[in-house]
């Protein structure tokens, strides 16, 4: 059981780092790009993300038991960073209280929408055959324009209702892409 988490607490890891790298940069461009540095690490060692797993879910590859384990792990692997962070000075953690603020400020439909397009561009992030400049570029996409990830959430901590929107807009937009995709696959076949 411990074996079969810690791939998704790396996961959740990774996009710590890429919150911290985004955070720290000096301009919003910069650390978008340097926080995609997180998903490739993620793509290579082979862990596992929420929104990447999605798409296995939709694929009938695993539970939804599984998928609720994984985004465990994820914040596991992200609170960790976000508590390693702190070792840095308070800087990084204002910058993420103030991002969290902002979040919780939206109205849920508001972030339902913005999960909903994050969690469809994290499917083609992650599909397996996706060329890793797409998956970057994927997530400079929707860093740059404010849709909500919600594994990268947690580090900004913003209120409940509205990271809970986020994962359900994650998994509705996730789902709905590679559901349609595994779909066509399975007709043509």
């Amino acid at each position: 059981m411990l074996l079969s988490f810690l791939p998704s607490v790396a996961a959740g890891a990774c996009i710590g780092m890429g919150c911290v790298m985004f955070l720290t940069a000096q301009s919003q461009y910069v650390g978008a790009l340097l926080f995609s540095i997180g998903l490739l690490f993620i793509r290579l060692c082979k862990f596992d993300l929420y929104t990447g797993a999605i798409q296995k879910a939709a694929r009938r590859e695993i539970s939804f038991l599984r998928l609720a384990q994984i985004l465990a792990g994820n914040a596991v692997g992200i609170l960790l960073v976000y508590a390693l962070s702190l070792l840095m000075g308070r800087d990084v953690a204002d910058k993420a209280a103030a991002v969290g603020a902002s979040v919780s400020q939206l109205p849920l439909t508001s972030v339902l929408g913005k999960a909903i397009f994050c969690g469809a561009l994290m499917t083609v992030a992650t599909y397996p055959d996706a060329p890793l400049w797409v998956s970057s570029m994927c997530v400079v996409a929707f860093i740059l324009s404010g849709f909500r990830h919600s594994v990268a959430d947690i580090f900004c901590m913003p209120e409940l209702t509205h990271w809970l929107t986020a994962v359900v807009g994650n998994l509705i937009g996730g789902y709905g892409l590679a559901w349609f995709d595994y779909m066509k696959k399975k007709n043509a076949a």
